[in-house]
Parts: C-alpha cells; sequence; structure tokens
C-alpha cells in the first residue's frame, strides 16, 4: 500500500503513531494482531541497499547476537508482518538496485504487508500490480474540532472559522490552513499573537509564515543564557543560503551531517535554531560498506524541522539573491534548479517577501511550462489584492477551466483556489472540466472531489459543469453528491455527464428539495450521455417542480427498467435494486 499526499499532512505522524499504538498493544490498533512491525526511514539509509542489514544496522541494538540471515528467518516463518518504509520522497538511493526497489516491485517480502509513505509528487516508477493507494486529505471542519478537543481538553472542541474569527486573515488563504501543519501550528500559537499580528492583515502565504517564524524565534528569549542572543538577520541569510542550495543538490528536503552544517553556518547560529526547534538533530548509524559488519560510531544528522521550513528560510536567501541579481540567465540558472511542481512554497514566500524578486520569478514562471494560474497565485503573494489579478482571473473564467489528472497536482490547486476566488468575486464562471478525476470524497459531501483528494466547494457563478470520463455507472452516493453540489451552485444551468451512467434512482429526499428550492430561480438541464444517445434531466423553474425526463433520441419518454438495464451493462454490473422512481 502507498500512502500519498503533499509535505504537511502528517505521513510520517501517522505512521509514528501506528508504531506506538503496536508497540503498547492498544486494543482499538488496526495493527493489534501484527506479530512483526518494521519502521524505517528511507532518507537516513543513505548506501544501505539491503533491508536486512538495514534492520540489524537502524533498529537493533549494537550488541545484538542476530545475523542478517537470522532476521530472514524470522520474517519468512512468521505468521504477520508488517513492514511501513517511510521518507521514500526523501530516499537518495532511488536510482540503485536495492532490496528497497525489489520490495515495492513485490520480487521481495511477498509475505508482508508493506506501506510505502511518500510524497504525491514522487512516486516510484515501477510497484505491484496489486499495490492500494491511500491518499490523506485535508483537514475538515469535523477533524479541526475533534483534534482541538483531543489536544486542548475542550470537551465540544472549535473549527478553524472559530479558531480565527478575530484574525484578519482573508479567504485567499483559509485554504492552506486545512492543512494539518498549518492548522495545528496557528491553533497552538493562537494565544500568544500579539496585537500587531490581530491586526495585520494576513492575506499571504509568507505573511502567515512569517509569523509562525517570529513566533518560533522568538521562542530563544526564554531559552537564552549569558551564551545566546536573539537570531540576527546574518544568521537567518547564513541558515538561507545552506538551506536553498541544499534543496538545489536534494530537492526533497536536504539533510545534513551536523559537523557539516556547523562548519557552513558557525556553532553560535547553529545553536540557536536548534534551541528553538527550527533545526533538529537525528542520530543514525552509518555503515562501512568497506567491512558491512563493523558500524561506525553513532553519526548525528540534522534537519529542519519540516520541508516547508527549510523552503521558508531557503527563500529568504533567495529573495536576497534576485533582489542583487541582475543577470538575467545567472538568475534563471538558479531557479531552473528549483522545480516549482516540488517547491511551490519556496517560490511563494519569495514572492510575498519582495516586490522586486516577485517580478523576476513571475517573469520566469510566465515563461516555462508551469501555468499561468500558478503565476496568478504568486502575483497575489505579491500583492496581497485580489484586485491586482481580477482581470487575469475573468479572462481564465470566460473559457473552459480543466481539472485533468494527470496534470501536475500543483496546477490542479492553483487552478481550484483561482476559481474560487472568482466565486468569492462574482467572477461568472463559464464552464469547468473535471477530466477523467472525479472522485466521491466523503468528508466533504456537498463539494466536488477528486481522485487526488482535492475538492472543490460549491461555485456560486458557475454556469456549466461537465464531468467527463468515470467511464463507468456511478454510485448512488456519488450521484447524491454531484447533485447535492450542483443545488449549491446558483448560477448553474446545465450539468453534463459523458462517458459515465447514472444510478436508475436517487431516494434521498433531501437531495430533491434542495433542487426544487433551486429549480425556483434557475434551470438546470442534466445531460447523461451514454454510447447510443443522451439521457436529460431537466428542472424546470415554472412553479418550482422538479421535473425528470429520461430521454432517448427521437422519442421523449421514461426509461423503463428494462431500457436502464440494457444501457447500465455497458457501465458495470446490473443495479439489483432498481425500482421504478419516475416522479422524483
Amino acid at each position: 500500500m502507498k500512502t500519498t499526499i503533499d509535505p504537511g499532512y502528517g505521513k510520517s505522524t501517522m505512521i509514528l503513531q501506528a508504531a506506538k499504538d503496536w508497540y503498547s498493544k492498544d486494543s482499538t490498533s488496526s495493527l493489534n494482531d501484527v506479530d512483526i512491525f518494521i519502521l524505517l526511514r528511507l532518507k537516513m539509509l543513505k548506501d544501505i541497499t539491503s533491508f536486512y542489514k538495514a534492520v540489524k544496522t537502524t533498529l537493533l541494538p549494537n550488541d545484538t547476537p542476530l545475523l542478517e540471515s537470522h532476521i530472514e528467518f524470522l520474517l519468512f516463518h512468521c505468521k504477520s508482518v508488517v513492514v511501513a518504509l517511510d521518507d521514500y520522497d526523501e530516499y537518495t538511493d532511488k536510482e540503485k538496485e536495492s532490496d528497497f526497489m525489489k520490495i515495492l516491485k513485490g520480487d521481495m517480502l511477498q509475505n508482508c504487508k508493506v506501506i510505502l509513505l511518500t510524497r504525491i509528487s514522487i512516486l516510484p516508477e515501477d510497484y505491484y500490480a496489486t499495490t492500494k493507494i491511500m491518499q490523506l486529505n485535508e483537514f475538515s471542519d469535523e477533524s479541526q474540532t475533534q483534534y482541538i478537543a483531543n489536544m486542548f481538553g475542550n470537551a465540544e472542541g472549535f473549527s478553524l472559522k472559530e479558531l480565527i474569527k478575530d484574525l484578519p486573515i482573508g479567504d485567499v488563504i483559509r485554504d492552506i490552513l486545512t492543512v494539518p501543519l498549518f492548522f495545528t501550528m496557528l491553533a497552538h500559537i493562537n494565544d500568544r499573537l500579539d496585537e500587531s499580528h490581530r491586526k495585520e492583515d494576513i492575506t499571504t502565504v509568507a505573511a502567515l509564515f512569517k509569523i509562525f517564524i517570529h513566533i518560533l524565534e522568538g521562542r530563544l528569549k526564554f531559552k537564552m543564557d549569558k551564551h545566546t542572543s536573539r537570531i540576527e538577520e546574518h544568521e537567518t541569510l547564513t541558515l538561507g543560503k545552506a538551506a536553498l542550495y541544499g534543496l538545489i543538490k536534494q530537492k526533497e528536503g536536504k539533510v545534513w551531517q551536523k559537523s557539516s552544517l556547523i562548519k557552513e553556518i558557525g556553532e553560535s547560529c547553529y545553536q540557536k535554531f536548534v534551541k528553538v526547534g527550527i533545526l533538529v538533530e537525528d542520530k543514525t548509524r552509518e555503515l562501512d560498506i568497506r567491512a558491512p559488519n563493523i558500524r561506525k560510531e553513532i553519526e548525528e544528522r540534522v534537519k529542519c524541522y519540516h520541508i516547508i521550513f527549510c523552503q521558508w528560510y531557503a527563500a529568504v536567501y533567495l529573495t536576497k539573491y534576485l533582489q542583487g541579481s541582475s543577470l538575467l540567465n545567472k538568475r534563471e540558472n538558479v531557479l531552473k534548479k528549483l522545480n516549482p511542481f516540488d517547491l511551490q512554497y519556496l517560490y511563494r514566500f519569495t514572492c510575498g517577501s519582495n516586490e522586486k524578486a516577485a517580478d523576476k520569478v513571475i517573469k520566469y514562471l510566465e515563461s516555462g511550462l508551469y501555468g499561468d494560474e500558478f503565476a496568478l497565485l504568486c502575483t497575489l503573494e505579491k500583492t496581497g489584492k485580489v484586485d491586482d489579478i481580477k482581470d487575469q482571473i475573468r479572462d481564465m473564467c470566460n473559457e473552459t477551466v480543466s481539472f485533468f489528472e494527470p496534470s501536475s497536482r500543483l496546477l490542479r490547486k492553483s487552478t481550484a483556489l483561482l476559481v474560487e476566488i472568482a466565486s468569492t468575486e462574482k467572477i461568472p464562471i463559464e464552464c469547468i472540466l473535471i477530466d477523467r478525476c472525479y472522485a466521491l470524497v466523503e468528508e466533504y459531501s456537498d463539494h466536488l472531489g477528486m481522485s487526488s483528494g482535492m475538492t472543490i466547494p460549491p461555485l456560486t457563478t458557475l454556469k456549466e459543469l461537465i464531468i467527463y470520463g468515470v467511464g463507468r455507472r456511478l454510485t448512488v452516493r456519488e450521484a447524491e453528491n454531484i447533485f447535492l453540489y450542483v443545488s449549491k451552485c446558483d448560477s448553474l444551468t446545465e450539468l453534463s455527464l459523458q462517458k459515465t451512467f447514472q444510478p436508475y434512482e436517487i431516494e434521498d429526499d433531501n437531495i430533491w428539495d434542495a433542487l426544487q428550492d433551486m429549480a425556483k430561480h434557475s434551470e438546470l438541464t442534466s445531460k447523461f450521455h451514454s454510447t447510443d444517445g443522451s439521457y436529460l434531466c431537466i428542472i424546470n423553474a415554472g412553479q418550482g417542480n422538479v421535473i425528470v425526463l429520461l430521454k432517448t433520441s427521437p422519442d421523449d419518454k421514461f426509461l423503463t427498467e428494462e431500457d436502464y438495464s440494457n444501457q447500465s451493462t455497458r457501465y458495470g454490473n446490473k443495479d439489483d435494486n432498481m425500482k421504478d422512481k419516475s416522479q422524483h
């Protein structure tokens, strides 16, 4: 099984919690019946290509009598084994032939269940055919409320809206607070925000993260002794330079040897960032490949607390660099080594920090293959004002806005945010096309979901919606989700489902009540395209009545169960619960 998502959603936290629950024999754990659970952090396994060697050298005591052959024997004869491989996105030896790549292909540990945790943009090229993919979703209102209740002892908890009600946070960046890392950080520092933070408009991701950094760096004064002073600007730039060139060499997130980083940024600077928790030390055993049975002394490695923090400090230095760089080729040479698909926050932080640097970044993005949509988001980071990009959004929305699964998540996310802005600003959206990526996301029943886990909230200015290429008959829940979404889009007049088929009936009266309310002020035509004709559901304004017509060309008529069954077999198994509900 693969667990994929962008940075900040809690992949590592989830698997560590699972390991803790297994170790403590938590009766509610899904791993309760597992005999052996192995968790390996791939980013700490540089030059170790043997799975059994990795287990021995990183998980077992130095004086263990177990040999690698003993470990192999135990795993082969054990009834239930789960192996979790975390940090694949930061694994430096992906291109090498190793046991780990064999495991992912299904050529090794076939009697074990294997969990791979990685970023959605960094997946193995070749993996076992029956691999199941799980994606972690954003924090829904329910998840936020539950988190607050659990962490702060508040029986009822409270949601994001209640958390930020006293903060001047713009609608544009509320989306970023559905990322668990950002939400939890804001929840924990909320009571430390001073009046200046509460008065200043927080309209960009850079502005929000600047507050996070200010509070984290401010913790140093509580940890200061006579040998420690506050973090100086030149020290921030020093760490930023190390972070930037670390990302250029290792885009997944730089891990330094402690000694080499201290040499690069200085002992005093290093200790300050460790004390406030921005740099995190991590001990690992390093294997001498010339003497594989002899382990060196434990070596300390260092990384930023999270990849997004690494991108923040890298952006601080990149901003300074771009301000001073007048040579176009030299500037673009650096940006070409920083892929926006992997490092979107680096670009957004840079654009939100300085207008001159932002202009150079935006010009570079507009000339590349990264999409005008992301360039627009960076423009918004630069100014913090939606008015400055309204004309571009209006031009975008005058044409069909497409969401296409093979396109980058960055492009889809940028596009989704821009159509949300359009709806908020009352800009008409002519048409949205969901191209081969529609999926029900249960946590957001009134949102339109995609197979990536991303959702689009109801858009009041959307006129036409096309869902293409599902390639099968929709489940009742999926059809209910689509109609519920439609009922909340006040300006929608046409829904078209192509290369799919609807259920024979939808029994949820709430859906029909919502559609009937909609029919009072608009007329919706819903088309279901089959292989040999079109089936239309027309919701007329008139007296506010919902009138459903299932139509086959050239005659207008209701489909009988037999007609439906004949068509339905083209899209999956026959529905066993077909009843003639044409009056709906």
